[in-house]
């Protein structure tokens, strides 16, 4: 932010001669002072002595606002390189702000975590959720000299109090309250392959529960979990029953057993496409749980089917998103041109944008385990149905191997079996 000059820059980093250096462009406001909104391409909205900046992980949307005023301005469609599309608006808070901080975990613009520190009427942090409007809490009052704040990925809340650095923590005695049935320090789910199947939960203190389970139709193991942080439930899939499960974590209390049901697959072998217990899966191990503006559900790696399978979480539909039902191979190509060869451990990546584009995609990343090689599915939705544009991104196809470096020289995996991203 440019305070006297009224103006959010953007500094894009260019490397020349190894030297990092900045080309500088006027990304919103007008130079003349203001309070504004509406596009920023036809000189219409302003910005009013920026001093304060923060900007959701994606990089879609940034917040910006002068120090000690109560109000706060929202910048979105900041992907864009064109103007056409930016547009400013206000939000008004109940105090003077002083540092915003976006929580790494929760800086998605459709539901984003953003602590503020305000000194006046009163000193206090309060938590704003963008989520249905946009919504305050309060986190803490009344610390002396309110600073800096400062959301870190690992669950802690630092602030700057009377010269020094304080913190609250997730799970600990002065732990981050969770607001509105959602936890600030999302805990870790961990799934146990056993005979008899269940799930451990660790939060952010480390502190570790046993999560029975309790359900008409259990399954034999958990070979891989997904959660959907907006609703709490958890999904998982198992190889021995040919099943996709739904643990209902939102109701579970500590020292009883989470309701657990089937979600999808009848419990034979199989690959029809059908509605929930009608639909058939072979040795399905891998699911991610995915929400963009056009669907909401679940990408379950079909593994013996050598099919990545998508399911609507509003209808329990299941299709297929890329493959063909036992036709292994490595093709790249959209849905059905695709092939696998024993997809597992799938991972949703939300918002990549390649680097001089304009275009925000929804990625899904699966191992390929008998291909020796990680597969990038860019999500396409045609008529509502999703489809997979799959690519080969790490991995020599069917070269098993341990070779470290480049992967356009070669870098080599051996039977790859799970992934996560950042």
């Amino acid at each position: 932010v440019e305070q006297n000059g009224h103006f959010l820059t953007r500094c894009q980093i260019v490397m020349s001669g190894g030297v990092p250096l900045l080309n500088l462009t006027e990304h919103a406001g007008t130079g003349t002072s203001g309070w504004t909104d509406g596009l920023v391409h036809d000189g219409t909205a302003r910005l009013y002595f920026p001093g304060i900046l923060a900007v959701t992980g994606n990089g879609r949307v940034a917040f910006v606002a002068k120090k000690g005023h109560y109000l706060l301005r929202k910048v979105a469609g900041m992907w864009r390189k064109d103007y056409t599309s930016r547009f400013i608006s206000t939000i008004e808070l109940a105090g003077e702000a002083n540092y915003m901080s976006i929580h790494p975990k929760y800086s998605n613009d459709d539901d984003l975590y953003m602590y503020i520190s305000m000194r006046s009427p009163l000193a206090r942090i309060v938590l704003y959720r963008s989520a249905a409007g946009g919504s305050f809490f309060t986190v803490t009052t009344s610390p002396a000299n309110i600073g800096g704040v400062v959301a870190t990925g690992d669950g802690r809340l630092l602030f700057g109090s009377g010269g020094s650095w304080q913190e609250y923590r997730e799970g600990s005695s002065d732990h981050l309250p969770p607001y509105d049935g959602a936890t600030v320090c999302a805990p870790c789910y961990v799934a146990t392959r056993t005979a008899s199947a269940s799930l451990t939960e660790q939060v952010g203190n480390g502190t570790t529960t046993a999560v029975g389970l309790s359900g008409a139709t259990l399954p034999s193991s958990i070979t891989e979990v997904s959660v959907d942080y907006a609703t709490g439930f958890l999904y998982g899939t198992c190889d021995g029953t040919h099943r996709v499960y739904k643990f209902d974590l939102p109701a579970w209390a500590a020292g009883t057993a989470v309701t657990t049901t089937v979600l999808a697959g009848s419990g034979g072998f199989g690959s029809t496409n059908a509605q929930g217990l009608s639909a058939t899966f072979r040795n399905p191990n891998g699911v991610a749980h995915a929400k963009t503006s056009e669907l909401d559900g679940l990408f379950v790696c079909d593994s013996a089917n050598f099919l990545v399978r998508y399911i609507d979480l509003a209808t329990v539909a299941v299709s297929t998103a890329a493959g063909v039902a036992l036709s292994s191979g490595v093709t790249d190509g959209l849905g059905t041109v695709a092939r696998f060869h024993g997809p597992r451990g799938g991972v949703h990546a939300m918002d990549l944008m390649a680097v001089g584009s304009n275009t925000v995609e929804h990625v899904v990343y699966v191992a390929d385990y008998h291909s020796d090689t990680v597969r990038r599915g860019g999500l396409v939705v045609t008529g509502g149905v999703p489809e997979l544009d799959v690519t080969t991104v790490v991995g020599v196809a069917t070269v098993a191997g341990d070779a470290d470096g480049l992967v356009s020289a070669g870098a080599t995996l051996r039977a790859p079996n799970t992934i996560a991203t950042t």
